[in-house]
């Protein structure tokens, strides 16, 4: 649960030492994929370019399963599957689906290697392992948009909802009266806290309501109970876990803003040490929770203008002083850990963040700023003949003029 990319790349050395440099390697690769905070953009599309490239030949080979089950292409996979950026088979749908876990930009997976994924991947793992994939990848890879429309009708025979509760009693089997037992019942319920509740559902409101108000009011209930219950196993990532889970179904299936901002005020607070040190989920969690929208415009990153509930504008108007001290330590902490001079997801995020806070104050001025000292970022990560730097001098000119910065916006596209 914590510190994965430390535990990698220590691993990785391990196998280097050892005569297994290409396993090694590769498992390095993969520790600077998922560490948000002390890898750059640059070192990752490296990586990902050249395991892509290798994912390419590997799939070129004329072979069945047998060329598909080796270690090394497993762990390719999982490097892709950890890549940032957005993810589609369909060329038409490019740049306007972004989804929450399969976030590509540079490649897109292979029918065969996301069938070797649903198939026969899982039946390799176990324990945590096999519900961390489950959880975070198995249900997105068999969306049928990943799929050409013939391939798109067979999922539909695999029962992928039974195949998922056959997993999760595996799992739970498995790890029976272990440290991780409680952890996975948690894990599990939160999964299914996710999806309509299944029988007859006791009431607890008045006759008035309908099932999908009692049903609501029943998950809400459940999820408090949870992070009351989670505080006590001192696990702040899977406290983050339920915490974001439960603002998710604030936004998205009640729209409930207040309901939202209140959760998050109530419950922050664990994600800091207990030493008051601020911590990497307390960071990460407080930005995307400053983003947020009680809809899924800015889940899948459109950019044409949303006129929903922009949580994130009512937490900093009802909360000024509050956002600005917790922006100043965000910004203090990441000072301290992360490259300044060039560009990483953290990076990213800080800057929408910052951004977005001094427009909502109508802060120009230091907006403008930030922008200013971003394009160096990007310019210097990607070049300034780039296509990222291209799309970042339009988005942001166009920014500039929505707010009246007339001038501004004409000199960055001159």
């Amino acid at each position: 649960y914590n510190n994965q990319h430390e535990k990698l790349t220590v691993l990785g050395s391990y196998l280097i030492k050892n005569g297994l440099d290409d396993i090694g390697n590769l498992i390095i690769d993969l520790s600077t994929v998922v560490n948000n905070f002390h890898s750059t953009d640059e070192k990752k599309i490296k990586i990902i370019k050249r395991v892509n490239q290798d994912q390419k030949n590997t799939n070129s080979i004329p072979l069945d399963y047998t060329n598909k089950t080796t270690l090394l292409n497993d762990i390719r996979l999982l490097i892709l599957l950890n890549a940032y950026g957005e993810r589609t088979n369909l060329p038409r749908l490019k740049n306007e689906l972004k989804t929450s876990s399969l976030e590509f930009d540079y490649f897109d997976f292979s029918n065969e290697d996301i069938s070797y994924l649903i198939n026969v991947f899982p039946e390799k793992l176990k324990g945590i392992a096999l519900l961390h994939f489950l959880k975070e990848y198995y249900q997105e890879l068999t969306q049928p948009i990943y799929f050409l429309f013939s391939e798109s009708e067979k999922l539909k025979d695999l029962n992928i909802e039974g195949k998922i509760n056959e997993f999760f009693k595996k799992i739970k089997k498995e790890l029976k009266s272990t440290e991780f037992e409680k952890n996975v019942e948690i894990e599990i319920e939160l999964f299914y806290l996710k999806k309509p509740i299944e029988g007859d559902i006791k009431r607890v409101s008045p006759p008035k309501d309908n099932k999908l108000a009692i049903e609501n009011k029943i998950k809400i209930s459940r999820y408090e109970e949870l992070l009351h219950e989670i505080s006590q196993e001192n696990n702040q990532f899977l406290f983050s876990q339920c915490l974001k889970d439960f603002i998710l179904f604030s936004n998205l299936d009640l729209s409930d803003a207040d309901l939202s901002i209140k959760t998050y005020k109530s419950f922050n607070k664990n994600l800091i040490q207990k030493d008051g040190n601020t911590t990497e989920l307390w960071v990460v969690f407080f930005l995307k929770f400053i983003l947020s929208s009680t809809c899924s415009c800015r889940i899948y990153s459109y950019q044409r203008e949303c006129k929903c509930i922009k949580k994130g504008a009512l937490y900093i108007y009802n909360n000024p002083e509050e956002v600005k001290k917790n922006l100043s330590i965000s910004n203090s902490y990441l000072e301290k850990i992360i490259e300044s001079s060039t560009l990483s997801s953290i990076s990213n995020l800080l800057f929408e963040a910052n951004k977005f806070y001094n427009k909502s104050i109508k802060d120009y001025k230091q907006f403008y700023q930030i922008a200013n000292n971003f394009k160096d970022k990007v310019e210097k990560t990607y070049s300034s003949k780039s296509l990222k730097y291209d799309r970042f001098l339009i988005n942001t000119s166009s920014e500039f003029k929505k707010i009246g910065l007339y001038q501004e916006s004409i000199n960055y596209m001159t």
